[in-house]
């Protein structure tokens, strides 16, 4: 079983995300966005592969204390971004040039 497998793939907007996980089953969900392009009204969809999950951000390198701005990214605590059934991750904000990390919530 392999630890990484790529989930979504945009070329016309710059974005590709990874899913990583352990045997522990932790799971994370790299994405990474190579252009000017941005999503801040948390309308940006994202394949996870992970139906019905629940995700937090933990990283993303435009946020306000590492030089970005406010607004770049999804980390307001109340904010619980999912995914449907087919794992189609709904509404987030996505930063450009930037790289983010969300976690799969355990139930």
């Amino acid at each position: 079983m392999p630890y990484c497998q790529l989930v979504h793939y945009d070329q016309d907007n710059g974005i590709a995300a990874y899913k990583r996980w352990d045997y522990q089953g932790s799971v994370l969900l790299i994405l990474v966005n190579i252009s000017d392009n941005e999503w801040q009204s948390r309308e940006y969809q994202v394949r996870t592969n992970t139906p019905h999950s629940h995700w937090h951000e933990i990283f993303n390198s435009q946020y306000v204390g590492y030089g970005g701005w406010n607004g770049s990214g999804n980390a307001d605590e109340n904010f619980s971004p999912h995914a449907d059934g087919t794992g189609l991750l709904q509404g987030i904000n996505i930063p450009k040039w930037g790289l983010m990390i969300l976690k799969q919530q355990m139930a």
